[in-house]
Parts: C-alpha cells; sequence; structure tokens
C-alpha cells in the first residue's frame, strides 16, 4: 500500500512508540515513493525520544545515527557512565510499557 509523507509524518507524531528503529528500518519507515525522504529521517529525531548527544538528538537505536555516533544495543543508554541501562535494556522497558 503506498504511503504519503504526511501519513508517514502524522503517524510518527502521533505514535512515536511505534517508530523506535535501527537504521535499517528507519531507512525502510522514511521510503516514499521508492526515495528516502530525509525530512522523515530528521522528524524521527524530533519526536522519538532515543537519547542525543550534546547537539543533536538521536534517530536510531543501533547503527550510523544522526548524533553521529554508531550505536550498539550493548552500549550504555546514557554515554558510558555505569548505573545507565543499555539501549536494548532500554528499548525493552517500553515494549513493556505497550
Amino acid at each position: 500500500m503506498p504511503k504519503t509523507r504526511e501519513e508517514v509524518l502524522k503517524d510518527i507524531q502521533e505514535h512515536p512508540e511505534n517508530h523506535i528503529h535501527n537504521f535499517d528500518e528507519l531507512t525502510a519507515c522514511c521510503l516514499v515513493d521508492r526515495a528516502l525522504n530525509l525530512s522523515l529521517m530528521e522528524a524521527h529525531s524530533k519526536f522519538v525520544d532515543l537519547g542525543a548527544n550534546p547537539v543533536t538528538k538521536c534517530d536510531v537505536t543501533e547503527g550510523p545515527c544522526a548524533c553521529g555516533a554508531w550505536h550498539r544495543l550493548d552500549e550504555n543508554f546514557e554515554g558510558d557512565y555505569k548505573g545507565f541501562p543499555t539501549r536494548k535494556e532500554y528499548l525493552e522497558s517500553l515494549n513493556k510499557k505497550k
């Protein structure tokens, strides 16, 4: 079923919990008419809370990220500080809230 940029953007805004993606999933989500829509990728980092570096919000859980890092599921969610959950643990906690 074809999707428009507006439909995807509305879904990201209204249901950010459904847009927690790794890099491959983010790319698939942002394809509109077989073209990668960069404004939809930016919308993910704006509306989906996946953390941030000091300047840029993250847009993926794993793989190359808008923040400039290459995330792994086994890294600590809030930097390399002991006591914070790993990205995998954080994502599992989000799934329990659904």
